[in-house]
């Protein structure tokens, strides 16, 4: 299964700007999260490809390149355009799955579990009403269309129009995003209670 990172360009201004930190300090936590979310796609036994949006000539973007993975430009559209673009663009026509570069405690093992559904398509819940996750063994053209992002009904609104298509639908565990001071405030403790070695560059740039 092929898996795509959705992240932007480190740019101040145009990053985790809600999290009300100093452009230092949100570029770094932004970086460190990106990084971290791909130890966890690393532990999962796969190299993910990053779908970018902003210049693919940023350093921070060139350096991704130099790790060895691969990188595509962010399509256009919607979330759900974008999602459906990454995910071609991981697995073509065969199976593949797209996740944020915004939760850095994510577990490989609930990573591994997604590649490894036989369902239609796997969601992993995430607490805003939205999802961390999704993947396919094969792409639903238009499923995500009409959906609405960034909202409570989000991951219902999917589950409901998958099942009306007939498809079987795998929720993973739920999860969280760092989007805001209440999630940053959440992440803080939340590490404090998970082992030294979950989403170490995070810890390093929250100090």
């Amino acid at each position: 299964m092929g898996l795509a990172i959705l992240c932007k360009a480190p740019v101040a201004g145009r990053v985790k700007t809600r999290l009300g930190l100093s452009d230092g300090r949100t570029l770094s936590l932004h970086r460190a999260m990106a990084a971290d979310v791909r130890g966890a796609c690393l532990a999962a036994g796969i190299r993910p490809i990053w779908s970018v949006a902003g210049s693919l000539e940023h350093p921070w973007v060139r350096a991704r390149r130099a790790e060895g993975d691969a990188v595509v430009a962010q399509a256009p559209g919607d979330l759900g355009a974008r999602m459906e673009a990454a995910l071609i663009a991981a697995g073509g026509q065969g199976p593949a799955a797209v996740l944020g570069m915004d939760s850095p405690t994510l577990p490989p093992a609930a990573l591994r579990r997604a590649l490894e559904t036989r369902a239609d398509l796997v969601l992993g819940p995430a607490f805003d009403g939205g999802y961390w996750l999704l993947g396919w063994p094969r792409p639903r053209p238009g499923l995500l269309r009409g959906i609405r992002w960034s909202a409570p009904s989000t991951l219902a609104e999917t589950v409901e129009r998958a099942r009306g298509e007939g498809l079987s639908v795998e929720l993973l565990e739920f999860w969280y995003d760092v989007d805001t001071p209440e999630d940053l405030r959440f992440l803080r403790e939340h590490l404090r209670a998970l082992p030294a070695d979950r989403a170490p560059r995070t810890r390093a740039a929250l100090g």
